[in-house]
């Protein structure tokens, strides 16, 4: 089979239909499993808590200055949630913080920026069981629904149309813009710079491995 197609003997062409998966979020558990620490240094950032900024109470001033109510709970506003926790109503997100508190998706977490990864995900454990990444491998990822903010060499949307390089913008102004209340103003160039994501008060920490040596080279191994 050739893209779609498949060849008879005789050189005809004959077309079958190719199935097109839809990726669903699966949770910053699945994440987890291969970087680690990026994981822990996430856990430290405003990101990880983002539900709770919705709650009553949590930065009142900041809500008097953008003209909320400070005591109101905001963790049910649909208006809110879209950018307060990840995967909203949408396939494997979460459809509503009261319902499992425990949820690894009542925050900004991994899928938030880097896309839903029920699919990209299974080619990261194919490449971590072979301990190395096939050729094409990050080309993979990113066909398979994978984000990688920053990176114009290989992360390509279709925006009304038009292919965009550089998703960076399209992740971070998703939500941090002028439809928010409390929007301040973002450059998400800066915000990412060239060595990772960068949030407001934690930077994101990025492991390094040998199975997947173009999104994160290998480590120099210590000398014993």
């Amino acid at each position: 089979m050739v893209g779609g197609l498949s060849l008879r003997a005789n050189g005809e062409k004959e077309t079958k239909k190719v199935e097109k998966i839809s990726p669903s979020y699966v949770g910053s558990s699945k994440c987890k499993t291969c970087h680690a620490a990026t994981h822990k240094s996430w856990q430290k950032t405003k990101m990880a808590n983002t539900i709770e900024l919705l709650k009553p109470g949590e930065r009142a001033e900041a809500k008097k200055k953008a003209k909320l109510k400070p005591k109101h709970d905001y963790s049910s506003d649909t208006n809110c949630l879209k950018c307060h926790i990840t995967g909203y109503k949408e396939p494997g997100g979460f459809g509503h913080p009261e319902k499992s508190k425990k949820s690894p998706l009542t925050s900004t977490s991994c899928e938030a920026c880097h896309g839903p990864g029920s699919e990209f995900t299974k080619i990261m454990k194919t490449v971590k069981n072979n301990k190395k990444a096939a050729p094409g491998t990050e080309k993979a990822l990113v066909a398979a629904g994978l984000i990688l903010p920053g990176r114009t060499d290989v992360t390509t949307k279709k925006v009304k149309g038009k292919e965009v390089m550089d998703t960076s913008k399209l992740v971070c102004l998703s939500c941090h813009n002028k439809d928010s209340p409390m929007y301040q103003e973002f450059d998400p160039a800066e915000r990412l710079g060239t060595k990772g994501a960068i949030h407001d008060h934690s930077k994101l920490q990025y492991i390094k491995h040998d199975y997947s040596p173009k999104i994160e080279p290998a480590a120099k191994k210590k000398k014993e």
